[in-house]
């Protein structure tokens, strides 16, 4: 009836990519490991079948494995772990000069829709969510209420993920 619905998101698995974008292996082999490029413009995301990136950065950058949209399901039983194959991701990223990190268990995530989910945003977050300023597929950093988040619209404009850093 509000308008709005509220729900609670997993993230099967979040890495932060750290790198020079202009050193063209580091740029290859991340590209190779997540089936998108690194996005170069700030705050903005590239999508795969399995990954969303997003710009952190000039030279940092938010994998989450799965979609933004819809972050991998975890069960709540599940214990964050490092993913799969992340010992050797990590090395040949490092190998690149790149750096990879495993920080799946550093923030939680809600997503909230619906046509009013942008004027709830905007009560507590300063960000302009009018969709011609933040456009579908963008995020930013920035404060909701007193608290640091990271907000990514979806491609649907009217539904948005928002990742808190545990404390």
């Amino acid at each position: 009836r509000a308008g709005i619905v509220l729900a609670q998101a997993s993230i099967a698995a979040a890495l932060n990519v750290q790198g020079d974008p202009a050193n063209a292996g580091v740029v290859a082999e991340a590209r190779a490991m997540f089936g998108a490029p690194l996005p170069r413009e700030p705050n903005t995301t590239t999508r795969s079948a399995a990954s969303t990136i997003l710009w952190l950065g000039p030279r940092s950058w938010l994998v989450l494995q799965g979609s933004a949209s819809t972050p991998a399901a975890r069960t709540s039983a599940d214990a964050p772990s490092a993913p799969s194959g992340f010992d050797a991701q990590r090395d040949a990223l490092m190998a690149q000069g790149g750096a990879l990190f495993d920080v799946t268990a550093s923030r939680v995530a809600f997503t909230l829709r619906g046509p009013h989910a942008a004027a709830v945003l905007a009560a507590q977050c300063p960000l302009d969510f009018d969709p011609r300023a933040f456009e579908p597929s963008r995020c930013a950093q920035s404060l909701l209420g007193h608290v640091n988040v990271l907000v990514c619209r979806h491609s649907h404009a009217q539904a948005f993920t928002v990742l808190v850093a545990r404390s």
